[in-house]
Order: structure tokens, then C-alpha cells, then sequence
């Protein structure tokens, strides 16, 4: 049986179209060792962890996605360590990381109008 050892964080975990893992979602290293259990909204508290380490999220009985711990670890691991879970870990494109950020993929350019616009006629004054 192998020690589990390594450090503590707070982290959260989304996956790819910006949704969590179901509550009760399990997280495990590559030894298979379980390092923590997905709450509410993707937060998961984890033990065991180290640098660079490739990290399996399951539920419904199979792995459905892979995150990869930075390397470096941040200094303040309690601060919500956003993990980003790529994929189907046995697909290709869960060890290729996405296209674009996340945060990317959530925002949406506006376009300008070409006819400038006051202000002051958006809010009528009474």
C-alpha cells in the first residue's frame, strides 16, 4: 500500500462547457489513490497533491475527465484553485489542453456602432 503524500488545496473544477461534476464526483492520481470528493459547484478539498500531477475526475462508475495541477503549485493553495477537466481521459484531446480559456469561451465581443451615441439619452432625467 503507498503513501499518500504531497499538499493541501481548496480548488475548484470545471469542465469544458463551464459546468461542475456532479456532487459526489471522486478525484484520483495516477496511483489511483482517492484525493478528495466534489461538493457543491465543483469545490473539491484535496490531500496528496504534487506539481504537475495529471488528476482523474469519476462518477457514474468511469473516469469522464482529467485536470493537471500547475507546476509550480500556487503559494496560497486555499485561495480556490481553478482546475479546468478536459475530456474523456481515454480520448486524445484529454492530454491536449483546450483551444481557448474558458473565460474566453464565456465572453462575447460586442460590436461597435458605427454612429456615436450620448449617454444622456439612455437615462431620460425627470
Amino acid at each position: 500500500m503507498e503513501v499518500l503524500s504531497g499538499k493541501k488545496a481548496m480548488a475548484s473544477i470545471r469542465l469544458r462547457d463551464g459546468g461542475t461534476p456532479p456532487f459526489g464526483a471522486e478525484v484520483y492520481n495516477s496511483r489511483q489513490q482517492q484525493l478528495g470528493i466534489v461538493g457543491e459547484d465543483g469545490s473539491v478539498y484535496l490531500i496528496g497533491i504534487n506539481p504537475g500531477e495529471r488528476l482523474q475526475v469519476t462518477w457514474e462508475g468511469k473516469t469522464q475527465c482529467e485536470a493537471t495541477l500547475p507546476d509550480p503549485l500556487p503559494g496560497d493553495l486555499f485561495s480556490g484553485l481553478l482546475l479546468p477537466c478536459i475530456g474523456d481521459a481515454s480520448s486524445p484531446e484529454a492530454t491536449q489542453p483546450e483551444e481557448k480559456p474558458l473565460l474566453q469561451l464565456h465572453t462575447q465581443r460586442r460590436t461597435s456602432s458605427t454612429q456615436p451615441e450620448a449617454l444622456s439619452s439612455r437615462y431620460p432625467t425627470h
